[in-house]
């Protein structure tokens, strides 16, 4: 019998960073839904929210959630523009995330403004780091993560009855892990919220550090 392979300390890090983005992404969703009743990251939910508003005839609150996908939108086009400036370093993105986050932390009195730059942030995210391990994977959309999930699970139903596999399997350990990360970081945020006078704090700091660490790598 072949010993198990052990992950390259490259592979292991790769897995590492996309489990810490999920963790934030899913930490700044919470936040944003429990302070004021939108996601940061959560671009699908806020865009049935959004329509919901605007049928029930919920002008202001539907604006207000209309600003916060425009904002996504925004971040996301300005980190592509930045990871091309910064010649695909993936630090860069991260620190422009770490800021908007920070600002984001001094402006929460004013929940709507925290959101918007939240989800500024979490649009930057979304075009910072997109492979892992050879991989694609988003660190802040979980919907497609789950439904990859499901694909491994009905292959690995219909393998004993002799079908043949997919070409490329699904990397089962890395989708559940930062689905997991995603969750835990929504818990954390649930839990911390009421205890933090400043909840976004750990984020910032999160992503201060792995910034650091990339820049140290040349990233």
């Amino acid at each position: 019998m072949n010993a198990p392979v052990t992950p390259a300390p490259a592979a292991q890090r790769e897995s590492a960073i996309a489990l810490l983005l999920c963790a934030v992404a899913g930490y700044a969703d919470a936040v944003g839904y429990l302070q004021a009743g939108v996601f940061a990251a959560n671009m699908t939910g806020n865009s049935v929210l959004l329509a919901i508003g605007l049928a029930q005839g919920h002008w202001a609150l539907s604006a207000e959630r209309a600003v916060t996908v425009g904002c996504f939108f925004g971040g996301a086009v300005l980190g592509r523009l930045l990871l091309r400036l910064a010649g695909q370093r993936a630090s860069a993105l991260l620190l422009a995330e770490a800021l908007l986050l920070g600002a984001a932390l001094w402006s929460e009195p004013r929940h709507a403004l925290a959101v918007w730059l939240m989800a500024a942030a979490m649009g930057v995210q979304a075009s910072a780091m997109t492979r892992f391990n050879g991989t694609a994977l988003s660190t802040v959309v979980m919907t497609s993560t789950l439904a990859r999930l499901a694909r491994a699970a009905a292959d690995a139903l219909v393998a004993p009855f002799g079908m043949k596999p997919p070409a490329s399997a699904e990397p089962v350990a890395l989708l559940l892990g930062t689905w997991l990360a995603y969750a835990l970081g929504a818990a954390a945020a649930t839990l911390l919220l009421p205890r933090l006078a400043a909840p976004l704090w750990p984020t910032v700091a999160l992503l201060g550090l792995l910034c650091a660490a990339l820049a140290w790598k040349g990233r």
